[in-house]
């Protein structure tokens, strides 16, 4: 993955691809995770210090582990019945469902391109990236 290309579907290559750019470093945590209802695999990727571990809990973590059946009927909509497209919100139907219904407490943004999930990354902001889909919230 070129680190100004776009994010691949995969949330393993992000994965290795982050962990390229970062090294070893101690102070990036990689929290894996499987969302409810969808048996999708995801990861929260930060910077341990510069982001707010009991927000991201209560406001992104808890939410996506145990709210499978909100997620489930979101994703098993007809196109023509999802929700639309905000002005700067998310274009993927199952991350503009998180940013709209679910993360609801946290400013949500979309990422798409491999260098820019890193800027944020590096700035304090905790990066959401699920298998499947080739963007990250923030």
């Amino acid at each position: 993955m070129r680190p100004g290309g776009g994010l691949s579907p995969r949330l393993g290559e992000n994965l290795l691809a982050l962990k390229r750019v970062f090294g070893n470093s101690a102070d990036i945590v990689y929290r894996t995770f499987t969302i409810d209802g969808l048996g999708l695999q995801a990861a929260l990727v930060y910077i341990d210090g510069l982001v707010d571990t009991a927000t991201v809990n209560d406001f992104v973590l808890r939410p996506l582990m145990h709210r499978g059946e909100l997620l489930r009927q979101a994703v098993a909509q007809p196109a023509a019945e999802q929700l639309p497209v905000e002005e700067g919100g998310a274009a993927h139907p199952l991350l503009r469902h998180l940013q709209q219904q679910i993360l609801v407490n946290t400013v949500v943004k979309e990422r798409t391109v491999f260098s820019h999930l890193v800027d944020d990354i590096l700035s304090g902001a905790a990066a959401l990236l699920i298998d499947t889909v080739p963007a990250a919230l923030f």
